[in-house]
């Protein structure tokens, strides 16, 4: 039998007790659900915040699901009817609670947050999971996160610091990474390699920065390193 919380995302049974859930949709909640993919249900994937999907926020939305270990996402925001914002207004990690994207906004108006995943077993190619609408009220000059991509997820990592996209070359600057999987992190500024010391899952250091693109990067038991993300370090 189909599990009734993946079927109500697409039928909606006029007696509430043939939904067979504990607790059961009113038709106007039955309404307001998040438009999900086939991918979505079949991988077990559970939005738990926000629920709706048609949201208000001010300069910043936090998204926090659940899903299969090792999930490789990207998340790209789009203004509605228009064009897609730049790539560094997403940022997809985890935490402690499962997967997490975050999104900014750049000013007031109507926006749609769409996520993409894939697992191990189905290659490189992202499947579409989810999408929410959001309406900013923004008021704040637009920051942008750090370039992640999808091997951030897939390798459990959390970015703690620095979540600014943008960095100062004229101070050294303190990185904080926490990974269920990673062995070794490192960031390469320059030509210079800099280690993350490692205590349990947590990756910490200061680093000096030159200028130009600075690389977060990591392996798994010596394996090829891989770019978990990337800064602008100004001039």
């Amino acid at each position: 039998m189909i599990d009734p919380r993946k079927l109500v995302y697409s039928h909606l049974p006029l007696d509430k007790k043939w939904q067979l859930l504990d607790h059961p949709f009113s038709h106007s909640d039955w309404e307001k659900q998040l438009c999900v993919s086939p991918e979505f249900l079949s991988w077990g994937i559970n939005v738990t915040a926000p629920k709706e999907d048609s949201v208000r926020a001010a300069n910043q939305i936090v998204v926090k699901f659940n899903g299969p270990v090792g999930m490789a996402l990207l998340a790209r925001l789009k203004i509605r009817g228009g064009k897609e914002c730049d790539p560094r207004s997403c940022l997809c990690h985890t935490d402690a609670s499962g997967y997490v994207v975050e999104a900014v906004f750049g000013r007031t108006g109507g926006y749609i947050l769409s996520v993409f995943g894939s697992l191990p077993s189905t290659g490189s190619t992202l499947a579409h999971l989810f999408e929410l609408n959001i309406h900013s009220r923004a008021n704040e000059r637009l920051r942008v996160f750090p370039r992640t991509y999808p091997s951030v997820c897939e390798y459990g990592v959390s970015i703690q610091l620095p979540k600014e996209g943008r960095l100062s070359p004229t101070s050294c600057q303190q990185f904080l990474v926490t990974s269920t999987v990673l062995s070794e992190v490192f960031v390469v500024s320059g030509r210079a390699r800099t280690n993350l010391s490692k205590t349990g899952q947590v990756f910490s250091g200061t680093v000096c920065l030159l200028p130009g693109a600075v690389q977060l990067c990591g392996n798994v038991g010596g394996e090829q390193a891989t770019v978990l993300a990337e800064y602008e370090c100004g001039r």
